[in-house]
Parts: structure tokens; C-alpha cells; sequence
């Protein structure tokens, strides 16, 4: 691989300069600098000859400068090879120097591929060639983002939060007061853009499933069952616990009730019930929101702040793909199989109060427990808990797309994670709760 070399050729009649540029231009390697370069052009100076600039930012060779300024300058690539975005931001710091000197900016000696870039720089309004390093990567990551709509999305998604934050931030300094209509209205907009959000996810993650469906080698089975291990067997203690709790609690209440009446034997009914199609798959739920959801959300915002999610979709890899498939189907395969489990703890829990304090076998306990659920309430506890697991993963993994590339941002990821997962768990159990009514289950 050559050196990559810039050189400055003057035409002092004609009022013209040529930039000829040679070997391979690479942003890992030492680099021209086009401010030690413009150099040789002071305003209203001309050249009596051409300089060269090497990798080491040294400038050698040419005669002064001489003469009246130049109005036109040139470029000639002819002689460089391979190159990436660290000459297009040469040229582009070129172009800049131009238009402060009103120096006319000729494009004719550029490759199409350059001009396209440039086109591109000038509309997002790059970076000056001092933040050349931090501008390539991002150009980098601009050109590898058309790969994927959910690219799109998510600059979407870290441009609003950022007009957002701005916005607050400004308002906060100057001491402004908003009126009860402006918050209203602020709010909803607020809510409009979350909602809108919310449906570029849920529409990325369905068309994921389906190339995923069709190709199924590109899926990360490691990485699902690595997720199946943290969000299962890791949290078979917390929600054992929690379960045999509840159904102690139900216990309790419930014993306080119909012993007044002398239907102590009815616990078991109640107890049963409340777990297998209610308590069980929402206290799962629940507890794997604030285990699993906030460790996704952390883990994705951590990601997303260490460049990592750049350096995937760099590379031409979804991120939708390789986070956050594997994730949601780990925990919609593991919430139903831990709602089991909770079911039957929160039942035993139930057992230990009928026997402790209402003083009933445990045998006869089991047998009104049999006779009062059926596969019809297992089945509905289920497929709550199943909904369950896919609303805490894609509540975790949208949170973390959508964290600030900073510290802080990664703990409000997880917190508003857990507070959307559980949100969403609510609402989506009362419209199940709705709709089984409706058709008598």
C-alpha cells in the first residue's frame, strides 16, 4: 500500500491551482493535512512552483509564493488508489477553504464516488477537518445505515430525544414558564412521536421475524439460549419466592372472608384460581420486567454508548436482528414455562396457610384444588404469560435503541424500561381480562 500524497501545482496566469492527489488514502494511516497545504496559498498569493505535503504533515518542496491570488482550484485524482472517507474529508476541507476565500471550487477532476459523498457532507452539514476523525466514522456509519430501515428509525429516535433534551435544557436556562395549553400540547405531541416510535419498532421486529423465518441459519441460537439461561434458571429463586408469597397473601385475605361464613374449605378454590389465570403470570411478569427488562435495557444503552451498535450497523449487521430477536424469543419461550412454576408455588404457599391456620388436610385441599381449575385456566395463565415475556423484551430493547450515548442515559434506559414493560403488562392483561369475558372463558 502507498503513502498518501497531496501536492499543489500554481498557474499564476491564469489565476488557477491543482491539487493533485496519489496513493492509497486510509483513515487508519497517516494522513495530509489540508490547512498546512492551503499554506502555500495565502490570500492574494500565487506559487512559483508545487509543494507536497507527506503522511508525516511535513510540508517540502516548491518555491514561495508569488504573485496575485488565485480565483480556481483543481483537483487530480488520477494517481490515487485505494481511499475512503479520510479523502473525502480532505477535499471537503478544501471546498470549505474555497467558499471562506471565495475561491471558485472546481469538481471536474473527482471521481463520481467522491462528489457523492461531498453532495451527501454538504446537506448534513459536516464537520470541519479539525473533527475529521470523529466525521469519518459517522460518515462511515451514514453510508453503512441504508442497509436497514431500522437504522433510520433509530437516528430518528436519538435525533428526537436529543431535540428534546435541547429543548428542556434551553427552556430551563432562560427561566421560561410554560402555560397549561403549551404543556398539554407539548405532551401530546410527546406522546404522538412515542406512539410513532413505538410502531417503527414493532414493524422492524415483524419484518426481522420474517427474514429470520426464511433464513433461519442468520439466527443466533447461542445467543437465544444464553438469554434463555439468564431470564430461566436465574430466575427461578426471586420469582419461587415471590410466587409462594403471593399465594400466602391470597390465603390470608381470603381466610379472613370465608371463615365468617364457614367456607374455610373454599381457599383452595380462591388460591387456585387467582394463580393459575391471574397472580401467576402477572407477578412473572412483573419481576422479570424489573430483573430482565432494566438488564436488556442496560445492556443495549451500554452498547449504544460504547459505539458498538454503530460498529454493527457499520459493518451491515441489523441491530434488530442480532439484540433483539434472540432476547424477545428467549423470554416468550421462558415466561410461560416460569408462570408454571409460579402457579404451583403461589398454590403451595396457599396448602402451608390452609393447613397452618384453617386447619385443612392437605389432601382435602389438593382435591378441591383439582376440582375447581381445568387446562382452560392453565391455557389462559399461559398465553398471558407468553404476552408477558414478548411485551418486558421489546420494552427492554426498545429502551436501550433509545438511551442517550452517555453514563445516565444507560440508568434511565433501565428505568423507563421497567416502567414500560409493567405499564403495557397492565393494560394488556385488562384487555385479556375483556375479551375472556366476551367469550366465556
Amino acid at each position: 500500500m502507498s503513502r498518501p500524497q497531496a501536492s499543489i501545482q500554481m498557474n499564476p496566469d491564469r489565476g488557477e491551482a491543482c491539487v493533485r492527489l496519489g496513493g492509497d488514502w486510509r483513515i487508519t494511516g497517516r494522513l495530509p493535512a489540508w490547512p498546512l497545504l492551503a499554506k502555500q496559498v495565502p490570500a492574494g498569493g500565487g506559487a512559483g512552483g508545487g509543494g507536497r505535503v507527506t503522511t508525516s504533515g511535513r510540508v517540502t518542496g516548491g518555491g514561495g509564493v508569488t504573485g496575485g491570488g488565485i480565483t480556481a482550484l483543481a483537483f487530480d485524482m488520477s494517481r490515487v488508489g485505494a481511499w475512503d472517507t479520510s479523502l473525502v474529508l480532505f477535499v471537503n476541507a478544501a471546498r470549505r477553504w474555497c467558499a471562506e476565500r471565495d475561491v471558485r471550487f472546481g469538481a471536474s477532476g473527482l471521481s463520481p464516488a467522491v462528489l457523492a459523498l461531498l453532495g451527501d457532507m454538504a446537506k448534513a452539514g459536516a464537520p470541519d477537518a479539525a473533527a475529521g476523525a470523529a466525521a469519518s466514522t459517522a460518515a462511515n456509519a451514514a453510508s453503512a445505515a441504508s442497509v436497514s430501515s431500522i437504522d433510520a428509525a433509530a437516528a430518528a429516535t436519538a435525533a428526537s430525544t436529543t431535540a428534546a433534551a435541547s429543548t428542556a435544557t434551553t427552556a430551563a436556562t432562560a427561566g421560561q414558564r410554560r402555560d397549561l395549553p403549551a404543556t398539554v400540547g407539548l405532551a401530546t405531541l410527546h406522546l404522538i412521536d412515542l406512539s410513532g416510535q413505538i410502531c417503527r419498532f414493532l414493524v422492524e421486529c415483524a419484518r426481522s421475524v420474517l427474514r429470520l423465518a426464511a433464513h433461519p441459519g442468520g439466527f443466533r441460537w447461542r445467543d437465544c439460549v444464553f438469554e434463555m439461561q439468564q431470564c430461566g434458571a436465574m430466575g427461578l429463586p426471586i420469582v419461587g419466592l415471590i410466587s409462594f408469597l403471593t399465594g400466602v397473601i391470597l390465603a390470608y385475605v381470603a381466610s379472613t372472608i370465608l371463615r365468617q361464613y364457614g367456607a374455610d374449605i373454599f381457599v383452595a378454590d380462591f388460591v387456585s384460581l387467582v394463580m393459575v389465570r391471574e397472580m401467576g403470570a402477572m407477578m412473572t411478569g412483573v419481576v422479570l420486567a424489573g430483573r430482565t427488562g432494566a438488564a436488556f435495557a442496560a445492556q443495549i444503552a451500554n452498547m449504544k454508548a460504547g459505539e458498538e451498535i454503530d460498529a454493527l450497523m457499520t459493518l451491515g449487521v441489523r441491530p434488530v436482528d442480532f439484540l433483539v430477536i434472540p432476547r424477545i424469543l428467549a423470554l416468550g419461550v421462558m415466561m410461560p414455562l416460569l408462570a408454571l412454576y409460579s402457579n404451583a408455588l403461589g398454590i403451595l404457599g396457599g396448602m402451608v396457610i390452609a393447613m397452618m391456620v384453617l386447619d385443612i388436610p392437605a389432601a382435602a385441599y389438593w382435591v378441591k384444588m383439582l376440582a375447581t381449575i381445568d387446562l382452560s385456566d392453565i391455557g389462559t395463565g399461559l398465553l398471558k404469560a407468553a404476552v408477558f415475556g414478548v411485551i418486558v423484551g421489546m420494552a427492554g430493547c426498545l429502551r436501550g435503541l433509545q438511551a442517550r450515548r452517555d453514563a445516565a442515559g444507560v440508568g434511565q434506559a433501565a428505568t423507563s424500561a421497567v416502567v414500560t414493560a409493567i405499564l403495557f403488562i397492565i393494560i394488556s392483561d385488562a384487555i385479556f381480562a375483556v375479551l375472556f369475558n366476551f367469550l366465556n372463558w
